[in-house]
């Protein structure tokens, strides 16, 4: 089985310096706001497209590995899909990474299978990535933020701290009580609501992880391509 490998800069503060990063498992996190309310109005937006409320709060959904890519542009069946913000973790044996990314989701198959909506696109990151270690001690002021683009206009589609989701050492305590982590991990936190309340169909995505304590962003987009001659 061929491995999936990212090629990404790490940005510490005083340096940057290539990182190759095999991934050996892959995971999206679901219904990860600290906040019930939070969660709850993020299932409400769902529910409104006829998709079920979870069962389980929150879920993990292994993926497979090679559904990363940090490509600036995606194919898509139709036009029912859409991306939404998350950090995103990566983790080796030694050394644990924070970047910006955004799972893109069918919507349609969504209403009928939250897990495999997501194994038809892949999950976009930045190509640079942050020590963890650097971030640790003021990772709740982090911030993420989305813009979408809709004919032809981008307007600001998410936003909030990283205060909102669980945290890195929340997730990575659930994973290793479920004897999930191992070196080559990568984890998508799960998302921030909308500020509209609504999903976005978008032609293209923008995000973006903000460090106002470091003065730094992460950041990275990709447009959405529809498949010709899909029916």
């Amino acid at each position: 089985m061929s491995e999936t490998v990212l090629t990404l800069a790490m940005h510490a503060r005083t340096e940057t310096v290539p990182l190759s990063f095999a991934v050996h498992k892959l995971y999206l996190g679901g219904w990860a706001g600290r906040s019930r309310q939070d969660v709850q109005h993020h299932i409400d937006e769902l529910v409104k497209l006829g998709i079920p409320a979870p069962t389980e709060i929150p879920i993990l959904m292994p993926m497979p590995r090679h559904l990363i890519a940090t490509d600036s542009w995606i194919e898509v069946r139709d036009g029912a899909t859409s991306g939404e913000v998350e950090y995103v973790l990566l983790f080796d044996s030694e050394h644990l990474w924070v970047t910006v990314g955004s799972d893109h989701t069918d919507r349609v198959i969504e209403r009928v299978d939250i897990a495999k909506s997501k194994q038809l696109y892949p999950n976009v990151i930045a190509s640079a990535a942050w020590p963890y270690d650097e971030v640790r001690d003021h990772w709740d002021t982090l911030e993420l933020a989305c813009w979408v683009e809709v004919q032809g206009r981008f307007e600001l589609y998410q936003q909030d701290r990283l205060a909102a989701l669980r945290s890195a050492e929340t997730w990575l305590g659930t994973m290793r009580e479920r004897h999930l982590l191992e070196p080559g991990t990568v984890l998508f936190s799960g998302s921030v609501a909308t500020i509209s309340g609504n999903l976005v169909y978008g032609d293209a995505y923008q995000f973006r992880l903000t460090d106002p304590v470091l003065g730094r962003t992460l950041e990275h987009g990709y447009r959405v391509v529809h498949l010709d001659g899909a029916s």
